[in-house]
Parts: structure tokens; C-alpha cells; sequence
């Protein structure tokens, strides 16, 4: 799918800098970024919700150690 996007001159900059560093396209250093910012944002996702699981399965013994 090609999309078109604006990017500040400064992180333009950064990105070709760092594409050229890494031996990449800026096109590949875009969709290499784009899957990590999803993957983390998956990861969070699966902690927040791990998180109320463990809240929701031992309510009690919380309730019961912060006493």
C-alpha cells in the first residue's frame, strides 16, 4: 500500500540519518518503526490486561496483604 506522509525537516533529517547508519532505505527504516510502535503497543496492551486479570483472579489475597 504507498502512502504518503509529512515529516518535520528535522526528523526527515534523523530518519535518513539514521536509515544510511543502519544500511537501509528510509522506506524500510519506516516499516521497521512501524512494526515496533505496533508490537510494543500490543505488549502494553497484553500487560494492562494480564494486570486486571491478576487483580480480578485474587482480589481477596490483595484485599487481605494491603491490610
Amino acid at each position: 500500500m504507498t502512502r504518503t506522509i509529512e515529516l518535520p525537516d528535522d526528523l526527515a533529517a534523523a530518519l535518513k540519518e539514521v536509515a544510511a547508519a543502519e544500511h537501509r532505505s528510509v522506506q524500510q527504516t519506516l516499516v521497521l518503526a512501524a512494526q515496533e510502535y505496533v508490537e510494543r503497543h500490543k505488549l502494553r496492551s497484553r500487560v494492562r490486561e494480564s494486570g486486571r486479570r491478576i487483580i480480578e483472579q485474587d482480589k481477596e489475597l490483595l484485599d487481605r496483604l494491603a491490610q
